[in-house]
């Protein structure tokens, strides 16, 4: 390729008009990612934006680094890790407000500066894993925020807890009248 130029460059007589004429480029037949193979790789991704590589490969039946580049440089997204934030109820809020005041006025704390805040608790959760969930998104704001708690049965909604406190009661209440109605 080169040779050949170099001997038409050497057979010209003005070489400064010439200019090497490449051949124009043609798309394979075989190519993967087309302008409709990326809309469709996008269109999986903003539906659901936590399927893993492995996953949308086997979807799509690519390689996985064809995903991984599509992904990153003509989509233009990233992957991100959830944010992890403690969920503070309103009564927990006050029941710590009220220790606080408590605290800070005993006897002996009466020289010592205490600040309490809401902002960062640190517990180890075993049921979301921080590594393995990842969205794949533009913007960091859109990755949905994973809430805990140390007292995950006061989170409950309230329509849900009354409803299991009442089936859990009705059955203990149930069974000993039931055995009483037998005798």
């Amino acid at each position: 390729m080169v040779i050949d130029i170099w001997r038409k460059w050497k057979a010209c007589a003005n070489k400064d008009e010439f200019t090497a004429k490449r051949k124009a480029h043609n798309v394979r037949s075989s190519a993967v990612k087309t302008d409709k193979f990326v809309a469709s790789v996008k269109e999986t991704v903003d539906n659901d934006g936590s399927q893993s590589y492995t996953k949308i490969t086997s979807d799509m039946g690519c390689h996985k680094s064809t995903i991984c580049r599509t992904i990153k440089k003509h989509i233009g997204y990233s992957f991100y890790r959830k944010s992890h934030c403690m969920l503070i109820m309103i009564t927990s809020k006050k029941s710590r407000k009220v220790k606080a005041a408590a605290l800070l006025n005993e006897h002996g704390s009466a020289g010592m500066l205490r600040l309490f805040s809401d902002e960062k608790n640190f517990i180890q959760d075993q049921m979301s894993n921080r590594q393995n969930d990842r969205w794949i998104r533009n913007d960091i704001e859109e990755v949905p925020v994973v809430k805990h708690t140390k007292f995950p049965s006061l989170a409950l909604s309230p329509a849900m807890g009354t409803s299991c406190l009442r089936s859990s009661f009705k059955r203990a209440w149930e069974s000993p009248l039931k055995s009483t109605r037998r005798c």
